[in-house]
């Protein structure tokens, strides 16, 4: 298994990627050490989800109908893309913004900031037109697709974030509520949504409860957005509502694949 996602160039960056994300998190994490906790754990969860995403793009490079070269360009465009977006981030660039407003070198790590999203939106936005037109079958399928659909709108919106920074543009309490609460969820629904797409077809059987989880975590997918609006709307109670929709719909479908992979491993050592 891992000498098969090993077998090209572009598997190892994005593998590789994923390693070096993983191996730097206690240092990025003991940089912000001074922060609140929750930030840092929101941190931590963002770094390892990262990490997490390379190794599933590095298993769904059959799917991408492209060269190898343009596959290797991709993977390194991912690595790139997350490595800058991890150590320039917006609170870099308001340090530089408060000690040198006017250094041409503070404005070139502006714009290596605004850039780093698009870098990783780029193979993700690949390998979610690859699943689109392969044979994967149901419901692995839909949940690859509503987990990358997740993942684009997170790193968009980051990149929607970045450039806020950069017009001077102030956030209102809701949008900070919003960012606080959702930004992580999508996170973490669209990396779960995408590991259920990687698991074997057999741990989706029997049908009917495989095609139930898939249908549940793809409702869970779309109230994302859904809850992030009613919080932009101050619409607290539709928000509320919707996050204690959003949880089973992701749990459920989590704990019934753990189940079958836990009773499969029994069953195989058994035989």
């Amino acid at each position: 298994m891992l000498r098969a996602l090993l077998e090209s160039p572009a598997r190892k960056i994005y593998c590789g990627t994923g390693l070096l994300l993983l191996v730097l998190l206690p240092f990025y994490y003991a940089f912000f050490r001074y922060s609140h906790p929750v930030l840092g754990a929101i941190r931590v969860t963002f770094v390892v989800c990262l990490a997490t995403l390379a190794c599933i793009l590095a298993f769904l490079q059959d799917a991408v109908a492209v060269s190898g070269r343009v596959k290797t360009f991709l993977a390194l465009c991912y690595a790139v893309g997350t490595v800058t977006l991890l150590g320039i981030g917006p609170w870099l660039i308001d340090v530089l913004a408060t000690w040198v407003p006017d250094a041409i070198w503070g404005h070139r790590y502006s714009v290596l900031a605004l850039a780093s999203p698009p870098m990783i939106l780029l193979p993700v936005g690949v390998v979610f037109l690859g699943v689109l037109r392969s044979a994967r079958k149901w419901p692995g399928r839909a949940y690859l697709l509503g987990g990358l659909c997740l993942e684009i709108l997170y790193i968009g919106r980051i990149w929607f974030n970045i450039y806020s920074i950069q017009a001077r543009v102030v956030f209102g309490l809701a949008q900070l509520a919003a960012g606080f609460f959702w930004m992580p969820t999508c996170l973490i629904a669209a990396t779960a949504g995408m590991l259920l797409g990687c698991a074997p077809h057999a741990l989706h059987r029997p049908a009917w409860l495989g095609s139930a989880c898939a249908i549940c975590y793809l409702a869970a997918a779309v109230l994302v957005p859904l809850g992030f609006s009613a919080t932009l709307m101050e619409r607290t109670g539709l928000a509320d509502a919707t996050a204690w929709a959003i949880l089973p719909g992701v749990l459920v479908p989590a704990l019934v694949m753990t189940l079958r992979w836990i009773a499969s491993a029994a069953r195989r050592r058994s035989g």
